[in-house]
């Protein structure tokens, strides 16, 4: 068994209680080593919040990453991307999936008897990413 904490970004603030407490739901100590965990990164910009509130809260917690199920693969708030953004800030960024992997693997595959990805749905996907993608 192994005994992890946990701690949440809180959607409001609260007005009351210690500082931590109105922003952070959970448990975060200054020796803590962080690992953020998340379903997607589309800019980067809610992570990058996080990880200054984190640095704010317990500036002597380590940051050791963050954990992304889905990357949009898509350009952060500069002309950088979203995840090289968070890396230049001394975290690294871990993804399971990109948007290019997936679509490249469903682009017409049949599943289920089924074309998701055909021609037309590939044409408009690499024209969203000539414009927002990395």
């Amino acid at each position: 068994k192994i005994d992890k904490r946990f701690a949440y970004d809180r959607k409001e603030v609260k007005d009351y209680g210690e500082e931590k407490d109105k922003i952070i739901v959970g448990s975060l100590n200054d020796k803590d080593r962080v690992l953020m965990i998340d379903d997607t990164i589309t800019d980067g910009g809610t992570k990058l919040e996080a990880i200054t509130k984190i640095k704010t809260l317990a500036p002597k917690a380590r940051i050791i990453g963050v954990v992304i199920v889905f990357n949009r693969e898509e350009l952060g708030k500069s002309k950088k991307s979203a995840v090289q953004e968070i890396e230049d800030m001394g975290v690294k960024v871990y993804s399971m999936l990109g948007a290019k992997e997936v679509f490249n693997y469903l682009y017409d595959r049949k599943i289920d008897g089924r074309i998701y990805v055909d021609d037309k749905v590939y044409k408009k996907f690499k024209e969203y990413m000539k414009k927002y993608g990395v």
